[in-house]
């Protein structure tokens, strides 16, 4: 994203002092989550911004991070989006619950973790088979 200088002014005002920055920033009706120029924007538990200089990683990925990224390649790429009739089942599971996740998040924690009792219970308190497919 290129910045004009009057942009990246403004960015870095944000960036010194978001606190006092944040009702100006809301006040322009900007709702921002995730990174933006040089800045990370979020909303924590209670729901108010955070807003802090981007951070960069210290060194080269390892071995390890490299696998948990490939773990989310393969879950994320093969899993869900060949699974049509399961994706509906998901995101139908995360609104009746009304949990603060949607059906994707809800199934990579599933995945991830391998938690079949969350997810049996999950199935139990929305009526929806969840895990009937087979392996994906």
């Amino acid at each position: 994203m290129i910045l004009s200088d009057k942009q990246k002014a403004i960015m870095d005002t944000i960036a010194a002092e978001p606190g006092k920055q944040r009702k100006r920033f809301l006040a322009l009706g900007l709702r921002a989550q995730g990174d933006l120029a040089e800045l990370t924007f979020y909303r924590d538990k209670r729901g108010d911004h955070v807003v802090f200089p981007k951070t960069r990683p210290s060194g080269p990925a390892t071995p390890l991070k490299l696998r948990q990224q490939n773990k989310f390649k393969v879950i994320g790429a093969a899993a869900w989006k060949h699974h049509f009739v399961r994706q509906e089942q998901f995101k139908l599971a995360a609104r009746r619950l009304s949990l603060k996740m949607t059906g994707f998040n809800l199934f990579m924690a599933w995945k991830l973790t391998g938690d079949d009792a969350m997810i049996a219970t999950i199935e139990r308190q929305t009526g929806l088979d969840l895990t009937s497919w087979g392996p994906c």
